[in-house]
């Protein structure tokens, strides 16, 4: 497979994982940008919960590549107390 077919490949993912997030919004009534913020109120995050299951189960999409677009990412860690770390990129 040429790398270009990769590429086309993971921008189709990410086309249906974003149509995907956006349809369940609107039939949730839920403000897509809060939920890709991560928010953390209940009602947002049930329904990350449904989108996370449906785009894995259904679509096949990694895991972590779901979790990116959907706010479940994790943050980096906080190097403040660790100067020794800054120099790492994360």
């Amino acid at each position: 497979m040429a790398r270009a077919d990769v590429v086309a490949a993971g921008n189709k993912g990410k086309q249906q994982i974003g149509e995907v997030i956006e349809r369940v919004c609107e039939e949730e009534n839920i403000n897509s940008h809060e939920l890709r913020m991560g928010s953390r109120r209940r009602r947002i995050s049930q329904v990350r919960a449904q989108i996370v299951h449906q785009l894995v189960e259904n679509f096949g999409i990694p895991l972590a590549e779901v979790a990116r677009q959907a706010g479940n990412s994790p943050r980096p860690p906080d190097c403040s107390k660790y100067p020794e770390l800054n120099s790492y990129v994360f």
